[in-house]
């Protein structure tokens, strides 16, 4: 009886050893083809990141032209105003010295006090 007991434990602990390296075998296998599959959507999603991070450059560098575009376009233009003002301004300035100076050569020139 004990070697009918013997055999049908050695027979079980035969099964169990043979079910676990199976079990291992599957584990390893799965481990293996998971990490192959997350390797390829790692490369992919690089990919996709290094396209937007070019794209958004692309993006900025175009915003950043358009902009200084712009800015020299105002710039310009208070330029240009500024300019104009200047001008009015110095017109202004010379026709008011000229009335001024119209209107003191009319004026009689002034007697000089004695004091008296």
């Amino acid at each position: 009886m004990n070697i009918i007991l013997m055999t049908i434990l050695l027979t079980l602990l035969g099964v169990s050893l043979v079910a676990l390296l199976v079990w291992l075998g599957v584990t390893s296998w799965k481990s293996i083809k998971f990490r192959k599959q997350t390797k390829k959507q790692i490369v992919v999603l690089q990919q996709v990141i290094e396209e937007h991070r070019i794209e958004s450059q692309n993006s900025n560098q175009s915003m950043y032209d358009d902009l200084s575009k712009r800015i020299e376009n105002v710039e310009i233009i208070i330029q240009n105003r500024f300019d104009e003002i200047e001008r009015k301004t110095d017109s202004r300035f010379d026709k008011i010295h000229n009335m001024i100076k119209i209107i003191s050569d009319q004026m009689p020139t002034p007697v000089p006090w004695t004091g008296k």
